[in-house]
């Protein structure tokens, strides 16, 4: 056997090793503790021991940190509050370890290395207390407490029955979750089970594989109507989305038709996961009755707006379901995503993720790039002028109320323990915010810290102001943007020529263009949303309504105005997303169908 042949597994190994749940990320610290032990055991035998203080321990500490990595590296738990927990009093045993252990005299390198060795773990005890805590917050916030736990791999078949109505699966394999590939095997067998049932009314489609509007035309074409299950993360869903206002389904009186949309969370944050109730992540035991609980999933409405005008890469409109945000958390994200571009595979685990955004955005507690935000940064209300106050880093456009994987930014009951002290809000009074009231809230905050703060649920953003009609303009550049967790100029843009003036327009050393863009109301989109409180008479409802229409004993427009009554909107006025008809004739359809 060749040298080459020996080495090639050899090469493997680190991205083998590298964690992708938070049980071998502990297990790839208790694996480097066993081979630190070890090495220091085994030169304790020949000559002094390089911590004196510890010698007769590490043989067994050795051995107990061997265990735990072999236990932890076979483990299948998934993050939870437990465990973090625990992790939390494992990490923090081995610091007090390492601030009584004290470095002979003959390794300076050693005794170099202690105080870092001693911050990193003291950081790590100090980060797994906070992910218990905050996993604990949020669950209850969210009501998803059941989530993430043990994680089944075998392949055992999802016999949920047969569905109320047709369903087309969307499944994102590259999500930022590490199941998105267990669950796809899962959700093929249950399409594989109804086959074997000789029905065809579950479909799973690999969104890396068939674009989704042509899989929506394919299924619409077999099936008058039908609902949609996303498998993904929010940039999963807003495509999905999109493809749907722009693929052209009608019913059967040639009415443009929208199936309702229900998720599986499988990326990093799933705010919009979150807000529906379907939870922050997926686990894999409870798969069959999530896809159950699709039957008596009430209907939602989320808004849609489009963002338009002057974008980064050439762009002139997209179209928004969560958030846009400039500056400060930006510029994290956008580190983010270039270090997740050139070294993918440390990107396997949700906390890590977790771990590399807190790296890529330290750097700015010393720099403050953007404290100058306010002069560079134009913003308008509803025509009305919106001052920055001076100290505010960062600004985010909120749809939902969920921003950076469950964070409550608006925080209209100012619930957090730490709130904001800057009070800047510019509007007459504030509404309480939701999803579906076609309204936008604009927040900011002042630093890195008070970021952090705010995405650990400890304190929430600066009010600034809330509308239906914002304005957000950067004209020299310099200042990142990101429109639903997906950041522009990835790939840093060399500096443009103005052809009109012949000079170069903004763009600062990362390549950041300039923009000018307005967000205005789209209309809806038609979703599915679970809760505890969920029952079969709402789910009956939505089936009722669709095999109404499927009959044609109703009309599309009928339909949809039931549908949008049943998700609360007043006077059931419809309007759909990138639809280009007005929304009365839906309401009027559904007023002379009752009447009659």
């Amino acid at each position: 056997m060749s040298a080459a042949a020996v080495l090639r597994p050899l090469r493997k190994l680190p991205q083998r090793l590298w964690p992708n749940t938070l049980g071998k990320f502990w297990g790839l610290h208790a694996l480097l503790w066993a081979a630190a032990c070890a090495t220091a055991t085994a030169s304790a035998l020949t000559r002094a021991s390089p911590l004196l203080s510890l010698s007769s321990l590490l043989p067994p500490l050795a051995a107990a940190n061997a265990a735990l990595a072999t236990t932890l590296y076979r483990s299948r738990e998934d993050a939870n509050v437990p465990l973090a927990a625990t992790a939390a009093l494992y990490f923090g045993g081995h610091a007090v370890m390492l601030f009584l252990a004290r470095a002979g005299p003959a390794h300076t390198r050693l005794a170099a290395a202690l105080p870092w060795l001693r911050a990193w773990h003291v950081a790590l005890t100090a980060g797994s207390f906070a992910f218990a805590a905050k996993a604990a917050l949020k669950d209850r916030l969210f009501g998803d407490a059941d989530a993430g736990s043990v994680l089944r791999s075998d392949g055992t078949l999802l016999r949920s029955g047969k569905p109320m109505m047709p369903s087309l699966v969307f499944v994102n394999r590259e999500s930022g979750a590490k199941v998105a590939d267990r669950v796809g095997v899962f959700l093929d067998a249950y399409a594989e089970q109804a086959r074997l049932d000789g029905r065809d009314d579950v479909e799973v489609v690999d969104l890396a594989q068939t674009p989704p509007a042509e899989a929506l035309r394919a299924f619409g074409a077999r099936h008058a109507t039908f609902r949609v299950l996303v498998c993904g993360g929010d940039g999963s869903a807003s495509w999905v989305l999109g493809a749907l206002e722009e693929c052209g389904l009608t019913g059967w009186d040639g009415s443009p038709y929208r199936p309702a949309v229900g998720m599986i969370p499988l990326g990093t944050g799933n705010d919009l996961a979150r807000v529906l109730g379907w939870g922050k992540s997926i686990r894999l035991d409870a798969l069959p009755e999530l896809v159950r609980s699709l039957d008596t999933a009430r209907v939602a409405l989320v808004d849609r707006w489009r963002v338009a005008g002057q974008l980064p890469e050439g762009d002139t409109s997209v179209v928004m379901s969560n958030y846009l945000s400039i500056g400060l958390d930006t510029r994290a994200a956008l580190r983010w995503a270039r270090l997740k571009e050139s070294v993918p595979w440390a990107f396997r685990l949700r906390l890590i993720n977790k771990l590399w955004y807190i790296l890529c955005g330290s750097p700015e507690l010393l720099l403050h790039s953007y404290r100058d935000l306010c002069r560079k940064c134009t913003l308008v209300c509803d025509g009305q002028p919106i001052a920055i106050p001076p100290n505010v880093e960062g600004l985010m456009v909120l749809n939902t109320p969920s921003y950076g994987g469950g964070s409550d930014l608006w925080d209209e009951a100012r619930a957090a323990p730490l709130p904001a002290t800057t009070r800047h809000f510019q509007s007459a009074e504030a509404r309480p915010p939701r999803m579906d009231d076609g309204l936008l809230e604009v927040v900011g905050v002042t630093d890195v810290l008070h970021l952090a703060y705010s995405l650990g649920g400890l304190s929430n953003g600066v009010r600034l102001c809330q509308g239906a009609h914002i304005r957000l303009a950067v004209p020299q550049g310099g200042v990142p943007i990101q429109i639903d967790g997906e950041p522009y100029n990835i790939v840093p843009r060399e500096a443009a020529v103005d052809g009109e003036e012949g000079a170069a327009v903004g763009l600062n050393a990362g390549g950041l263009e300039p923009f000018n863009v307005e967000l205005s109301y789209e209309g809806q989109a038609l979703m599915l949303a679970r809760s505890p409180r969920s029952t079969p008479r709402e789910g009956n409802a939505f089936a009722a309504v669709e095999a109404q229409l499927r009959r044609r004993g109703l009309s599309t427009a009928q339909r949809d105005a039931l549908l949008w009554t049943l998700a609360g909107a007043e006077g059931g006025v419809v309007h759909h997303a990138g639809a280009q008809q007005g929304a009365g004739g839906g309401a009027a359809e559904a007023g002379s169908l009752q009447a009659a």
